[in-house]
């Protein structure tokens, strides 16, 4: 039994961990019906490409298939898509725009009859002309591709006057760097099951981070918005490939043409060939400073490859224009970041959104500098981090503590005390650092929770929360049982579901426990206050010399007078109270960053921290071992260290994977990296040993001070990396994924240069 003192800041057991240790958790594919017909899609292998006939007679005369569907067998609205536009074709019907994009659905009663039905479909095809360089793409004379032309989006900010802050710098750096595209990779593919209820509805039961496309849904199906019901069940890992629409309308469509519950889970083959990946980056960066080493002016211009629709590519901008200068106070800034549609696979948000790629260039460029003034890097970067006070280039003030000088010198000195991975031998070796900060909150959002005490006396937490892995549900039952004064074992919850849970946006942007902490904490300490009046009036004492705790409440100087919870229960019964609140939270009400105007943020708080890292290096091949890792943030107040821990744990391997081997090879449109022998993550093999420290300044936006801590330390890896192989062979990696094979070749450039 858990204490309220025991609650907050300890890594109690997590309500969701029994049963997934014992393996009796149920995702969206463990889910059967009576009567389910299994779902797939068909999709095109041209990457552009109009469509001339499709032929579906023999897969809809195959004994078993139950549905054959086209664009032509949509009911409603016939376009999906991100938060900003719907533009992309739910089945095309005229013209492809991406290798994988999807033309047809079958519904059959097995895996088998899908596969050879899909293989039936006949589609002819005319060939049209492609682009697949966002610089080709910005020519006058390239194909035409998005809705409104080929810039899917284009964010600026200007601050400062850039002229004169370069003639007042004594050195300048100017390099260009390059990302790719990188693949979420969750363990559970996009799956779901859909099913018509009796009232003439339908319910999806899906792998999400949002339960909140009903309105997209219900209009392709020509429903009400009321008449779609959408269901999270817990989620294996998402990193915002999932934030967006991915099976829902697919599964939708064909429980309506069936009026049969439909399941569909894609091949791992197909989760890489059809859905979002990380927009890959072109990054010029020019940064000048003086001589005793601060920063005078910095100039950016970002391509990114946006594929052929939005998405949220408008998102990704504005979030790689706010941390593009990195945690540092730049006087004279130009930031210029532009997403271009081509007929590559189309990209969205993915973990730490912009943020691994601006990072690995404005890193560098600090390292860069560092080596030009002849000045330790981590005393150039302590000279120029911000400070409460000072401004981003948005004119955005920082309110809250910063403290990048304490995680700097924590993550130095942690490679002392860290074994090695492997050991050394004739490989040389280098250290590297990195600094970095992300934005958590929107804006102008709001938050719900409701809360009610059951006549047994536990208490039921209703939220739409999806939980993605990250310990969502566990922290909302955490913090009711916390400001209850309950035994975590009384917290029931009831979680993401249209029909009965409140909403609270998607589980994404780092943002969650600061809206659920106050969402949840908001509504049980109204419902608090609602035992305790009764309580007060059943032990004839003040309501302020009250306290509730372990089932009890008690009067606080006398600690034998008190009134369980049960009494208390049935006192409102008799008073006909409901013992239930509803509480809202709605974060500060600023106007979001518009280039137009120059004004507006895009974050209300940042989460501030760093990274250090060992790599051995060896000549002879180019390969790269990483051998000790440390990171540290300051995390407002961690209200369960260990998630805390897993998930600095989880980014610092991400980012791993994103320097030196994710890489979505892509030729003329077509992935040439079809699945996960191709498509290489790290394994524990590639994991050194990580040294997680948290630093608790108590100011963070949450209700207990937290700040979020889902997305940095997913962001930092790749500069301190290659700076750490600068250090070591002395060769600058300006491209993404740093192969053994591109450090090989710098090697022999260097060699044969000097």
């Amino acid at each position: 039994m858990n204490n309220t003192a025991d609650l907050i800041g300890a890594s109690i057991r997590r309500t969701d961990i029994l049963e997934k240790v014992l393996g009796k958790t149920a995702y969206s594919q463990d889910f059967w019906m009576e009567g389910m017909l299994y779902g797939g899609v068909l999709r095109s292998p041209h990457p552009s490409a109009r469509i001339l006939v499709i032929h579906t007679t023999a897969a809809e005369q195959l004994p078993g298939v139950h549905a054959v569907m086209t664009a032509q067998d949509i009911p409603g609205q016939k376009l999906y898509g991100g938060p900003t536009i719907l533009d992309h074709p739910v089945l095309a019907d005229d013209v492809i725009r991406y290798a994988g994009q999807a033309i047809a659905l079958v519904a059959a009663e097995t895996h088998d009859l899908v596969e050879q039905a899909l293989r039936l479909i006949e589609v002819e095809y005319e060939l049209l002309p492609a682009v697949f360089d966002p610089s080709d793409a910005l020519k006058v004379t390239a194909p035409q591709i998005g809705t409104h032309g080929n810039i899917a989006s284009h964010e600026w900010l200007q601050r400062g006057d850039l002229a004169q802050g370069f003639a007042e710098a004594d050195v300048v750096v100017e390099q260009t760097y390059h990302t790719t595209w990188i693949d979420h990779a969750p363990l559970e593919v996009e799956c779901g099951v859909a099913w018509l209820d009796d009232q003439g509805g339908i319910t999806l039961r899906i792998s999400t981070q949002s339960i909140e496309y009903q309105p997209q849904i219900a209009a392709v199906l020509a429903l009400p918005p009321e008449k779609v019901r959408v269901i999270c069940p817990m989620v294996g890992g998402a990193f915002g490939r999932k934030l967006d629409i991915t099976v829902e309308l697919y599964i939708a469509l064909l429980a309506w043409r069936t009026q049969r519950p439909v399941s569909l889970a894609g091949s791992r083959e197909e989760s890489i060939q059809a859905y979002s990946k990380r927009h890959p980056f072109t990054l010029h960066y020019k940064t000048g400073a003086t001589h005793d080493g601060h920063l005078t002016a910095m100039q950016i211009r970002i391509i990114a490859d946006a594929g052929p629709f939005v998405y949220r590519s408008a998102l990704v901008s504005v979030h790689a224009l706010m941390l593009a200068t990195g945690p540092y106070a730049i006087p004279n800034v130009a930031i210029d970041v532009q997403a271009i549609h081509t007929n590559n696979i189309f990209t969205s948000a993915m973990r730490a959104v912009g943020g691994p790629q601006v990072n690995f260039a404005h890193e560098s460029q600090m390292d860069q500098l560092a080596y030009e003034l002849c000045m330790d890097p981590l005393i150039l970067r302590r000279l120029n981090y911000l400070q409460p006070g000072q401004t981003l280039p948005n004119g955005q003030v920082i309110h809250d503590a910063v403290q990048l000088n304490e995680a700097t010198e924590k993550v130095w000195q942690a490679l002392e005390e860290i074994p090695r991975l492997a050991e050394v031998g004739t490989r040389m070796i280098g250290r590297g650092f990195s600094a970095n900060f992300g934005g958590y909150g929107v804006p102008s959002n709001a938050a719900s929770c409701a809360i009610e005490v059951q006549p047994d006396g536990q208490v039921q937490v209703s939220i739409g929360v999806c939980d993605i892995g990250g310990g969502q549900s566990s922290s909302v039952a955490q913090i009711a049982a916390d400001v209850l004064g309950m035994p975590l074992a009384k917290i029931t919850l009831r979680l993401a579901d249209t029909m009965t849970t409140p909403l609270v946006g998607a589980t994404a942007g780092s943002k969650t426990l600061y809206y659920c902490s106050h969402a949840t904490s908001m509504a049980a300490q109204a419902l608090k206050k609602k035992l305790l009046e009764i309580a007060a009036d059943l032990c004839e004492a003040p309501l302020e010399g009250l306290l509730l705790q372990d089932g009890e409440i008690i009067v606080r100087d006398q600690a034998r007078k008190k009134v369980t919870l049960l009494q208390v229960i049935e006192e409102a019964r008799i008073r006909a109270t409901p013992l239930s609140e509803h509480a809202t939270f709605r974060t500060p009400q600023e106007k979001k960053f518009d280039s137009a105007s120059g004004t507006g943020i895009d974050w209300p708080g940042f989460t501030f921290g760093a990274h250090a890292v060992e790599v051995a290096v060896d000549e002879d091949t180019g390969e790269v071992s990483v051998l000790r890792y440390a990171c540290c943030y300051d995390v407002g107040r961690a209200l369960h260290p260990q998630s805390v821990v897993g998930q600095m744990h989880g980014g610092v391997a991400q980012g791993i994977g994103f320097t030196l081997m994710e890489q979505v090879a892509i030729k003329n449109g077509i992935i040439q990296t079809p699945s996960l022998r191709e498509y290489l993550i790290p394994t524990a093999l590639d994991v050194p040993e990580i040294a997680t420290i948290m630093l608790e300044s108590g100011e963070g936006l949450g209700a207990y001070a937290n700040r979020g801590i889902g997305e940095p330390p997913a962001a930092a890896s790749a500069s301190a990396i290659a700076n750490a192989i600068y250090a070591a062979v002395g060769v600058r990696m300006t491209e993404l994924p740093i192969t053994s094979e591109r450090i090989f070749s710098a090697l022999q450039q260097y060699e044969d240069e000097f």
